[in-house]
Formats: C-alpha cells, structure tokens, sequence
C-alpha cells in the first residue's frame, strides 16, 4: 500500500510546522524567559510545599516511644526518608559549594532537570 497518509500529513503540517519554527525565533528571548520564570516558580512552589509539610508535621503531637528493643528493631524498619529542615540545611551547604552562584551554568542545569523531575502540575497552579 502507498505511503498517501504520510505524504499528504507531510504536505498539511510541513507549513504549521514553518510558521511555528518562524514565530519561535522572532521570540526566541522571550519564550526562554517564560521558560526559565516557569522553572523558578515550580521550584519555589515544590520547596515551599516541602517546608509547609515539615512545619505541619512539626505541630503535631507525638506519641511516646517504647523503651523495649523489639519496638526500636520496627521502628527502624518502618523508618521512611523524609525531606526536613536539616535536610533542607545540608542542600543549601552542599548548593553554595557545588555553584558558586545563580549566574552559573551549574545552577541553570540543576533548576532545569529539577524542572523536568518534578510533577508537571505545579507549573500550571
């Protein structure tokens, strides 16, 4: 059988295509801009959530330990790693190290694969 759908999909999106490839450099700053500015916001929104979490997590009561070593030996069992202030601290020491400031090519790097890694619906809220 002919090729006929993909020739006549190529002929109907070749010139969107163009226009689209045209309009993107007359914008190109901007659309980078926009990009960047979104990639900020999520990170800003991704930590902000993480210390609300924290600091909610903080006001509950907790309840008392259990002395005895088989409660010790389950507790560490169950133990999840979680994102808290001292973890926030450690990141910022080890960030300060690794870049030396937000005009590196290190910080763009790790704010974009940060981007990418995080949930797609925080961008849009």
């Amino acid at each position: 059988m002919p090729n006929v759908l993909s020739k006549l999909a190529a002929s109907q999106w070749a010139p969107m295509l163009k226009q689209w490839a045209r309009s993107y450099m007359t914008h190109r700053d901007s659309v980078r801009r926009t990009l960047i500015f979104l990639f900020l916001a999520r990170t800003f929104l991704t930590v902000r959530q993480a210390v609300r979490k924290f600091q909610r997590e903080q006001k509950k009561p907790r309840k008392p330990r259990l002395s005895t070593a088989a409660a010790e030996e389950d507790s560490a069992k169950k133990r999840k790693v979680e994102v808290d202030m001292t973890f926030l601290k450690q990141i910022q020491r080890l960030l300060a190290i690794v870049m030396p400031g937000v005009r590196s090519k290190e910080f763009w790097m790790l704010v974009i694969h940060s981007g990418f890694l995080g949930k797609p619906w925080v961008i849009w809220l």
